[in-house]
């Protein structure tokens, strides 16, 4: 897997991130360097829009170099309210009154996927080798 560094979203004054929780959404991307550059553009648009709706969470976005053209994004939390409640990407562009210009960038992902899926996983700290609690 590839890191893009236009595809990082980092909230302003984090200093670490959170890391109780991750979800991750993968996309296949319809085949072509068109394709591809495109997505790269909406990438660009995704990271501006979550820094002008103040979105607390941090994103990362990465290129699956191998066996297919799956692309990911993870996004980090600490509680699960924080993925789903008033500072949900949809909630925060609702208050800043950009739900139409949230709708015009899921529907450019769209159009540049075949398919998508999408899972939240919790830090389990027994499991990882991080160790201890987050």
């Amino acid at each position: 897997m590839q890191t893009v560094p236009e595809w990082i979203y980092w909230p302003e004054g984090m200093e670490v991130p959170p890391y109780g929780w991750t979800h991750i959404h993968e996309f296949w991307l319809k085949s072509g360097e068109e394709n591809f550059q495109e997505w790269n553009a909406l990438m660009g648009d995704l990271v501006s829009f979550f820094k002008d709706i103040g979105y607390p969470c941090p994103v990362s976005g990465v290129v699956v170099r191998y066996g297919d053209s799956r692309v990911m994004l993870a996004t980090l939390y600490d509680d699960p309210s924080q993925y789903h409640g008033t500072t949900s990407v949809e909630a925060l562009a609702a208050e800043h009154l950009a739900g139409g210009r949230w709708q015009e960038l899921l529907s450019r992902l769209g159009e540049l996927t075949t398919r998508a899926r999408d899972d939240h996983y919790q830090f389990l700290p027994a499991q990882s080798y991080l160790g201890g609690s987050p």
